[in-house]
């Protein structure tokens, strides 16, 4: 009977252990995360996403370069033809987005991460919540810096509209 009792308590403590060692996989992640504003890239790369893409991933030089120089402003009342964007090392990092549209007179924002190393998948969670009744459309592209992730992974995105 003390033998079973004993087995029961080890399984338990086993289990204990590997449940902890697993959620602090979760949680450093948001740790490493650099959420940024559309004013980090300059005032020369504003405006809806490039093209018809409203889920972005990059993760190399080139394809960053791409994406922003077909956002690139072309106006007479600023120079930005040879602005430079930010430097972004990727081959540590990745720089990910979404775009979300909330009206409202104020828009507060809650993103965080939830990976899941066991099934290779990132979910970005956006909140959204507005307030009032103005007719204020509020948009953001939600960027985020974030450690460069293995090969295989998938991405999932996932928004929630909350007024209050």
């Amino acid at each position: 009977m003390k033998v079973i009792f004993a087995t029961r308590q080890l399984s338990f403590l086993i289990l204990f252990v590997f449940i902890f060692i697993s959620c602090e996989k979760y949680d450093d992640f948001n740790d490493q995360v650099q959420f940024l504003e559309v004013s980090y890239f300059g005032r020369c790369f504003y405006g809806m996403p490039a093209g018809l893409a409203k889920e972005v991933f990059l993760s190399d030089n080139e394809a960053y370069l791409e994406y922003f120089n077909s956002k690139r402003v072309q106006s007479n009342k600023i120079d930005c033809d040879t602005v430079h964007l930010p430097k972004i090392d990727f081959d540590n990092y990745s720089l990910i987005g979404k775009f979300t549209s909330a009206g409202g007179c104020h828009v507060y924002y809650d993103r965080k991460f939830v990976n899941n190393r066991l099934a290779k998948t990132l979910v970005y969670y956006i909140n959204i919540e507005y307030t009032g009744n103005c007719k204020v459309l509020t948009t953001s592209m939600n960027w985020a810096l974030i450690p460069k992730l293995d090969k295989g992974y998938k991405v999932e995105y996932r928004v929630e509209h909350i007024r209050l």
